[in-house]
């Protein structure tokens, strides 16, 4: 006999213990084993925070943390974008400094939370929306700067070493990159709203693989407002024009 499907069943519902009407709590999550990280990006002005939760070995979801960027305020839309690998949450404030933008890092110390790095740019400026889209995985982050020259959009790389992270790599193409960035492993994926593409590293930098569109787009579809890839499958997330929302599955 084969066991029963079973879709499960909800085990929690969370919510910041400040949170207010329009705070948007929710507007992006992620998970790793135990922890789970949520934005609010409209929270205090817009100012934003990110909630972090943490389950109990009995299972029950506690809250484990506030975080904000220690120079952030009113309009940076901190927590638009949040990621987690491990005990390391990276969150994205892309309205900080003129929307130039910013990403801010964190890691699990004894006392709670601690900030460990700030990332921005190597050639951000005003209106290049540095932390619009974040993703993390083991020692690599990827950051999307999707208004970096006038809406071209760039994604950038960070890489953990000895003394922090380092900006390794500028991921671009003309057609534009940084709405939405995933990564797992050695492959990186970024859209563009019109398409996403791949990206693999080697012994000679990243350089892209692949270019996955439908033939549904008209152009002025969000083609790729969400991303998400595991070894090689990649899931593009769609929102067309005609309010239509539909999700791509490519398998390389």
């Amino acid at each position: 006999m084969h066991p029963a499907a079973s879709t499960g069943g909800q085990v929690a519902e969370l919510e910041g213990f400040d949170t207010a009407s329009g705070d948007c709590f929710g507007w992006s999550s992620a998970i790793s084993g135990n922890i789970i990280v949520v934005g609010a990006p409209n929270h205090g002005g817009d100012a934003g925070r990110a909630y972090v939760f943490t389950r109990s070995p009995h299972g029950q979801w506690n809250p484990d943390g506030e975080l904000v960027g220690p120079d952030t305020g009113v309009g940076d839309n901190f927590g638009l974008s949040v990621a987690i690998s491990g005990t390391t949450i990276v969150v994205g404030a892309p309205l900080h400094a003129s929307k130039a933008g910013r990403a801010y890092v964190f890691t699990r110390i004894a006392q709670g939370w601690k900030q460990t790095a700030e990332l921005v740019g190597s050639d951000t400026v005003a209106g290049d929306d540095f932390g619009w889209s974040v993703a993390r995985s083991g020692t690599t982050i990827v950051v999307g700067g999707y208004g970096h020259a006038s809406g071209a959009g760039r994604a950038y790389v960070f890489t953990k070493g000895a003394t922090g992270w380092r900006r390794t790599a500028v991921l671009s193409n003309s057609q534009g990159l940084g709405m939405s960035v995933a990564i797992s492993g050695t492959d990186i994926v970024a859209s563009n709203g019109l398409a996403a593409y791949t990206f693999t590293t080697s012994t000679t930098g990243w350089r892209q693989t692949a270019k996955l569109w439908t033939s549904n787009d008209a152009g002025h579809n969000l083609f790729g407002w969400s991303l998400a890839v595991s070894g090689t499958t990649v899931v593009v997330g769609a929102i067309f024009a005609s309010s239509a929302r539909l999700v791509y599955v490519f398998q390389a």
